[in-house]
């Protein structure tokens, strides 16, 4: 498995790292879609930037 990081060249480090970035991402992904699709719910009407402006998710965007 070393050879393999090494000829990629990443660390194992950088790897575990990541998975720990994403792990974190898709459960607050999880949060926010369970959260929209309640504010869908209560307010079908609503577009997607007053959704967006509602729920101010700080995980996505620039």
């Amino acid at each position: 498995m070393n050879m393999f990081y090494r000829s990629i060249g990443i660390s194992k480090q950088a790897v575990h790292q990541q998975a720990k970035r994403q792990e974190k991402f898709d459960t607050k992904l999880a949060a926010l879609i369970l959260d929209a699709d309640e504010l869908r719910r209560e307010h079908p009407g609503c577009g997607v930037e007053k959704m967006y402006y509602t729920l101010k998710p700080d995980f996505i965007g620039r």
